[in-house]
């Protein structure tokens, strides 16, 4: 809790709380102050030791667990998570990613943090839109991400890459999901040039 003394402070106290239940403990600036704060406040919350700055305009509870995937998507537009960490997000995978993988175009610019904190993956400008869906996080929060049957195309594309168990558990969860759309998964993989992996991994599988 941020602790203030005078009624209208706590009362804005108790917004910033709802703000960071709503949103996985994570809060923008601009957020904070649509609720009435400044952004001299903010600043000031920060000194304070309040809140914790972990990129620009995006803010913690200090000491928390906080939803990780959302301030990644907050850092940059153009990243929408794929591979391993798609998977997770698609349902295809249990385990949820301690290395969080994602998918930008050729050339687009990455701060060096971002690069640090993902393992990134780069892709031509006309392949890039392809399957972009919004899945939620663990905390509730959307994020970009790729749907299943850009994400199957994306792990055999990169099979070595991404590892035989990481593989296999994906495309056996794709095969045994009610959600397939096997229709969808081989015009993925023509536009992927995958099309005879994809057909023969779903003829052994299926």
């Amino acid at each position: 809790m941020i602790h203030y003394v005078s009624k209208s402070k706590v009362v804005k106290r108790t917004a910033i709380d709802v703000l960071l239940k709503r949103s996985g403990g994570v809060v923008r600036t601009d957020d904070i102050v649509k609720v009435g704060y400044s952004k001299t406040t903010v600043l000031n919350l920060v000194k304070a030791g309040a809140l914790e700055r972990v990129a620009h305009g995006i803010y913690v509870r200090p000491g928390e667990m906080y939803d990780e995937m959302y301030v990644i998507q907050l850092r940059s537009r153009r990243i929408v998570f794929s591979h391993e960490t798609a998977l997770w997000l698609n349902g295809l995978s249990d385990r949820e990613p301690f290395e969080y993988h994602v998918t930008i175009p050729t050339g687009a610019p990455l701060g060096g943090l971002l690069r640090t904190a993902c393992r990134c993956h780069y892709v031509s400008s006309e392949l890039y839109d392809i399957g972009v869906v919004n899945r939620k996080t663990s905390f509730g929060n959307e994020v970009r991400c790729y749907d299943a049957e850009r994400t199957i195309c994306d792990i055999v594309r990169h099979e070595k890459r991404v590892g035989v168990e990481a593989l296999v558990g994906g495309l056996k969860a794709y095969v045994q999901s009610d959600a397939k759309d096997l229709i969808r998964l081989m015009e993925t993989a023509r536009m992927f040039g995958v099309e005879k992996e994809i057909s023969r991994y779903m003829g052994v599988l299926t």
